[in-house]
């Protein structure tokens, strides 16, 4: 690949899915932590100002903050 992006791609995805799986397997994500942007959904939903959080990450942080499963929607999947 010239651009390390292209393995986010869809059209590399549908041509070869094994590169973004084994991608994603090397990864560590219990090294990672909630940013306060995280923790900031996290606090709208306990004072019930959020109905649903959307987000195109991958990574779950966001339920590290307390936030129900029910309240996240990942676009990209988890």
């Amino acid at each position: 690949m010239d651009d390390p992006s292209e393995i986010f791609s869809l059209e590399t995805f549908l041509n070869s899915p094994e590169m973004f799986y084994d991608f994603a397997k090397e990864f560590n994500w219990d090294e990672y932590q909630p940013t306060p942007t995280h923790y900031f959904i996290s606090f709208l939903n306990k004072k019930g100002l959020l109905q649903m959080n959307l987000t195109q990450n991958i990574d779950c942080l966001e339920l590290k903050t307390g936030l129900p499963a029910e309240k996240l929607v990942a676009a990209h999947g988890n």
